[in-house]
């Protein structure tokens, strides 16, 4: 860009020197025309391909959460027992550990920081967004006429359109893995099931048919699907199913889940058992075990649960009003509480 500038500032001076001289010099107004093209082009490129990209990279850790005072939000990773600040005014909503992609609101507006890329998603209330194991997809739904799943393109910044024969029913729709998407619905033969959708292969499978009922309730971990089957009977059965169409009963103790947690210290089920109250549980050898009974004796059943690195169990409660909150953990058959003042939490969703 440079040279090109002091060929023009030559040509301007040859010229000049040349009339001070009294010296006829021809210089094509053709030539000086195409010097002037070739240089506004390369100010052009030049200047594209130095815009900067700026964009914020966050570090976070499971068992990161938002706190609420007054309005006003912050981020905070966990560690070595303890919450440390996160300087961002970006509220983490998602955060994939792998890539370091993470979906955020801010000042009402959600978007998805990709490595060098910041996607805006134009679409202003997207309801149940998520971002997929590795951060290469998300998907939200739009609620018109009727609920419209979006899934875009990180990397390329485009939607993806998929090829389904499926009514999915409400929002039960989660990642399974990099590329694949697991949900709920009925398709076009009537078959009413749970199904999956390979992004890369454009194949749909049906992998659990349900004889009668429905999915009151549907979570993944690792590659398996974890759903509450409720039959016509109002009976309900917590289950497990894995890619290769294995089916594993849980329980039938099961009478409302509003979460469910499988991390290396067991299966955790946030909810209400038979005989039993809303509390927080661990399945083991089809044994249900109540874990928390009062203290703290609120839980917050809509914040869900959470984990630390090592597969600890956190969750959400209050011991006075339902307003003060704090974040708790078990370990060993032990509760202590993570945060020392009382204020409003939420989960971020760490994968």
């Amino acid at each position: 860009m440079l040279g090109e500038y002091k060929i023009l500032c030559s040509l301007y001076k040859v010229s000049i020197s040349s009339n001070r001289r009294g010296k006829k010099m021809k210089i094509s107004k053709k030539y000086i025309l195409l010097i002037l093209g070739l240089t506004s082009t390369s100010l052009i490129l030049n200047g594209c391909s130095k815009k900067n990209i700026s964009v914020e990279s966050i570090q976070l850790s499971k068992g990161s959460i938002v706190k609420e005072v007054d309005g006003t939000y912050s981020n905070y990773k966990f560690e070595s027992n303890e919450y440390s600040k996160i300087e961002t005014e970006k509220v983490i909503l998602s955060y994939d550990l792998d890539s370091g992609n993470y979906i955020y609101n801010s000042n009402g507006k959600n978007g998805v920081v990709a490595k060098d890329n910041e996607i805006p998603i134009d679409y202003n209330n997207p309801k149940d967004l998520k971002l997929s194991k590795g951060g290469n997809y998300f998907s939200y739904f739009k609620d018109e006429s009727y609920m419209e799943l979006v899934i875009r393109d990180v990397k390329n910044n485009k939607d993806i359109q998929i090829n389904s024969n499926v009514a999915i029913s409400g929002t039960l729709v989660e990642w399974l893995n990099e590329d694949t998407l697991v949900y709920y619905g009925i398709d076009d033969k009537k078959n009413n099931g749970i199904f999956t959708y390979n992004l890369k292969e454009n194949k749909e499978e049906l992998i659990y048919k349900l004889q009668n009922g429905f999915i009151q309730f549907l979570r993944t971990y690792e590659e398996n699907v974890i759903f509450v089957q409720q039959t016509m009977e109002n009976n309900r059965y917590l289950k497990i199913i894995d890619l290769n169409k294995n089916v594993k009963d849980i329980t039938s103790e099961i009478i409302e889940v509003s979460d469910v947690l499988s991390t290396e210290k067991g299966l955790f089920v946030l909810g209400k058992m038979k005989d039993n109250n809303y509390s927080i549980y661990k399945i083991e050898g089809g044994n249900v075990k109540r874990l928390v009974f009062d203290f703290p004796n609120i839980i917050h059943l809509e914040k869900g649960l959470s984990c630390d690195k090592d597969g600890n169990l956190l969750f959400i409660g209050s011991t006075s009003s339902f307003s003060k909150e704090k974040v708790y953990t078990y370990v060993d058959g032990s509760i202590t509480s993570l945060t020392n003042l009382e204020s409003k939490y939420h989960f971020i969703e760490v994968k």
